[in-house]
């Protein structure tokens, strides 16, 4: 079973296996439940591109840099 959190305005926040005080059963055929994880495949897609152009860059001043475009980006869902 899939549960969702969501927040004040019904947006979902999370996603768990595990019942919670505040999650709700889902399914993952759910459109919020889709939206959700479709913008939770684009954020990772661009996590991912930072490390590669990060590690392709070479040197580990580069790298360095990747990691702090990384820590500065603010997380927009968090996976529970």
């Amino acid at each position: 079973m899939l549960y969702i959190q969501r927040d004040a305005n019904g947006k979902i926040t999370g996603l768990t296996l595990e019942p919670g005080e505040k999650a709700e059963a889902a399914s993952v055929n759910d459109p919020d439940v889709t939206e959700f994880l479709s913008e939770s495949d684009v954020d990772m897609a661009r996590v991912l591109e930072d490390l590669v152009d990060g590690h392709v860059g070479g040197g580990a001043e580069s790298r360095s840099g990747c990691s702090g475009q990384l820590r500065a980006r603010e997380p927009r869902r968090k996976l529970g």
